[in-house]
């Protein structure tokens, strides 16, 4: 790059009439602006003082045990290696809960802790009760009717009712008293 004295005669003049030019413009502007008043720039000359001394940057404002403890804490738990160890330590332990977990392949029926499935067979009905219905009305209904739930709800809400042995007549008015009843909304005879 050349210097200023190599430079060409006419770049020094128009570098010359510029700097010219906005001294005369900075000059003018100058006179239109009113000065600044004497507190700014003691406010700003406060803000701009050089650092405190080393034993004020040291002081750390007074903060309860408690809180203490808790920054401590936190510290700790925002180190990456601690939060990924907590992570697989629960992962362990879950693990630990779900294979420890009694496995049942049992089900419990509303009438299992009050029934004898091995009673004398009698007639069988699978029955959905409905929607609405509640068990003490669907229990008053099976007690009326010598009635026991052996088996359900099933998928569909199906249960499967056993009643005390009957002569076939008694059956057919057993069929017709629960097919009248307004907890019923399906029954068939189960073979």
């Amino acid at each position: 790059m050349p210097t200023s004295e190599e430079r060409p005669e006419a770049d020094k003049k128009r570098d010359t009439m510029d700097t010219a030019t906005a001294r005369h413009i900075m000059k003018k502007t100058a006179e239109n602006v009113p000065p600044a008043h004497p507190a700014l720039f003691a406010r700003i000359e406060e803000s701009i003082e050089g650092p405190s001394p080393v034993s004020n940057a040291r002081q750390t404002p007074s903060v309860s045990p408690v809180q203490a403890l808790l920054n401590t804490v936190r510290d700790y738990l925002r180190r990456p290696q601690l939060a990924w160890g907590i992570v697989a330590v629960q992962a362990i332990v879950l693990c630990l809960f779900i294979a420890s977990a009694p496995i049942k392949n049992t089900y419990h029926t509303l009438s299992a802790n009050r029934t004898n499935i091995e009673a004398q067979a009698g007639p069988i009905f699978y029955v959905i009760f409905h929607k609405n219905a509640r068990l003490r009305e669907i229990e008053q209904l099976l007690t009326r009717t010598n009635g026991t739930i052996i088996n359900g709800p099933g998928k569909r809400g199906i249960y499967t009712i056993r009643f005390h042995p009957t002569p076939s007549a008694t059956v057919k008015k057993l069929l017709t008293t629960l097919n009248n009843s307004s907890l019923i909304t399906f029954i068939e005879r189960a073979y």
